[in-house]
């Protein structure tokens, strides 16, 4: 039996297919907007941690989210099509060597004199839970975060989210290589 407010909706418009229509801007620019709301929200979120500690997994949804759509970004901007995948680490080997390389320097670069990274760092630690903050082992730890914060109750150990300074350096390589047609309110 039908809902009563689904029962006042006609039928045909409930099953009429989905058409996708055209797009009206580039398929970059759109998969950056996407990135920086999912991004900005999940900051917003974090914000908040210290009034109410159950925000951080909602919030690392939407930050590792946000992370996916920024490589998918520098994945079309590059000119290729973004796979439907979630794992960051699987995205992250679709970038050109050039980018993969340029990512790689800029958190290394980052890792020494990032005040943030070194407070996280100096967190999990003191919490009994060192980290290897390596580029490699970061990319590893989290490429299934969006997949593993939504259902975190299936995973025993929870999850693990400390790509913050990765994400930043491959929003930075974006904002470098700046997909046409962007904004200024949606590049930094």
């Amino acid at each position: 039996m039908l809902h009563r407010c689904c029962a006042e909706t006609e039928s045909r418009d409930i099953l009429k297919p989905i058409v996708k229509k055209k797009r009206k801007e580039p398929l970059e620019l759109t998969l950056f907007k996407f990135a920086e709301m999912h991004y900005r929200a999940g900051g917003i979120l974090l914000q908040k941690v210290t009034k109410d500690p159950d925000s951080t997994f909602p919030a690392t949804v939407l930050v590792s989210f946000g992370f996916e759509l920024y490589l998918k970004c520098l994945i079309a901007i590059e000119g290729k099509k973004p796979p439907r995948i979630h794992d960051l680490r699987d995205l992250f080997f679709q970038l050109s060597k050039e980018s993969q390389v340029e990512i790689r320097r800029a958190y290394k670069e980052r890792a020494k004199t990032d005040p943030f990274f070194k407070r996280m760092k100096q967190f999990y630690e003191e919490k009994g839970f060192p980290v290897d903050h390596s580029f490699d082992s970061v990319l590893k730890s989290c490429a299934s975060a969006f997949v593993h914060f939504r259902y975190l109750w299936e995973y025993e150990g929870g999850g693990k989210w400390h790509a913050s300074a990765l994400l930043e350096c491959v929003r930075q390589r974006i904002t470098k290589l700046r997909p046409e047609g962007a904004p200024a309110r949606h590049l930094p």
